[in-house]
């Protein structure tokens, strides 16, 4: 007879001890791939109702140590989870809103030879561009023959300078500052009010999110890898957007208002 073993279950355990432990931790949350399911096309994710009140309610219980990390930007984050307004690093940490609503260019370069290089593939079938202003993102979910679409996107992009980055993601790659990742973003939050003195938490589901992930992990902190992707080492796994969101709709919910 075989024994079936959970993969998940070692990490489940651990996540379910910090609803029952003190609150002198912080929780930093990518957005696609993480809190929300994946999309055709990324304009057409959904943020369920339930989410936001549950994002609002963790943050009231954690003092307000709550952040939501993506390479979304804030602009499109405030839109999509109104009325919530979180400290946010968009754009891969290239904007970064702490507790107030004044939001701060971490770093910004100059884009036009970039959005010259992939000019061209606007007429490859099922290659979306997305400017985002800070960063651009280059998307092949949608196209026919996915490997020949990373190849073109790879071609177009081998000759960038030094000051810019592509960063593979699911389907995507994404170009930006090199000098800033969503790990400076974790750095430069944790070094701030109401995150600074607390142990991080991460979740995140891929490449993008490693350098959170190393950043979480080296200030003592637990870094989860959301999905279908290897964890890298060091970090929990857990299966998919929707397990995250069920995690949080437990997470303090016996808070009430004057618990926070």
């Amino acid at each position: 007879m075989r024994t079936w073993i959970d993969p998940f279950s070692a990490s489940r355990s651990r996540l379910a001890l910090l609803s029952l432990s003190t609150r002198d931790w912080s929780l930093f949350l990518d957005i696609d791939g993480t809190l929300l399911d994946i999309a055709e096309r990324p304009d057409r994710v959904q943020v369920p109702p339930t989410l936001v009140r549950d994002l609002e309610r963790i943050s009231i219980s954690l003092s307000g140590a709550l952040a939501l990390v993506s390479g979304r930007s804030i602009q499109w984050i405030d839109d999509a989870f109104d009325p919530l307004r979180l400290p946010t690093a968009g754009q891969h940490g290239s904007e970064i809103r702490v507790t107030d609503e004044s939001v701060i260019v971490a770093k910004a370069v100059d884009l036009e030879r970039v959005r010259a290089l992939l000019q061209p593939l606007k007429s490859i079938d099922g290659v979306e561009i997305e400017d985002k202003g800070l960063t651009v993102a280059v998307h092949y979910r949608r196209a026919r023959d996915r490997a020949a679409a990373k190849s073109a996107i790879e071609t177009a992009l081998a000759t960038l300078d030094g000051t810019v980055e592509a960063v593979p993601g699911r389907f995507v790659y994404e170009v930006k500052a090199q000098a800033v990742n969503k790990g400076t973003a974790v750095a430069r939050l944790s070094e701030t009010s109401p995150f600074s003195g607390r142990m991080p938490v991460y979740f995140g589901d891929d490449h993008t999110d490693e350098y959170a992930f190393r950043e979480t992990l080296s200030r003592g902190g637990i870094a989860v890898q959301v999905g279908p992707a290897q964890a890298p080492t060091g970090c929990l796994r857990i299966e998919s957007p929707g397990e995250t969101r069920e995690w949080l709709a437990g997470l303090f919910r016996t808070t009430v208002a004057g618990d926070a």
